[in-house]
């Protein structure tokens, strides 16, 4: 089986930045991310008012860990006054998949 490894960000921030914090991670932050060796796939998901997460996926570990620095940097330079705590970061290797090949596309699909 190929390896894929996710990282999952958590990020708590005032409710009325979420939208400006979606716009920074869709225009600077996802155009940097995808140039990692090994990207597979990104989601940027609102679960609650205050929080959004983000799902990055890898071929390894090495991508995995070159994208948390970057959204350690990422954060650092465009975003410290609207994402004040650090995010709860799990991460792991995926052991079990499955992808319905009519989802998968070959560029990359901004919503």
């Amino acid at each position: 089986r190929p390896e894929m490894y996710v990282v999952i960000r958590r990020y708590r921030m005032d409710p009325e930045s979420i939208d400006e914090v979606i716009d920074l991670a869709r225009n600077k932050f996802l155009p940097q991310l995808i140039t990692i060796p090994g990207f597979k796939a990104f989601y940027h998901v609102h679960t609650a008012h205050d929080c959004l997460l983000s799902i990055s996926v890898f071929a390894d570990k090495v991508g995995a860990d070159l994208s948390n620095q970057l959204a350690r940097d990422a954060v650092k330079e465009w975003a410290a006054d609207l994402l004040p705590l650090p995010p709860e970061i799990i991460e792991g290797e995926v052991v079990t998949s499955e992808v319905v090949e009519s989802l998968i596309t070959p560029k990359s699909t901004v919503l």
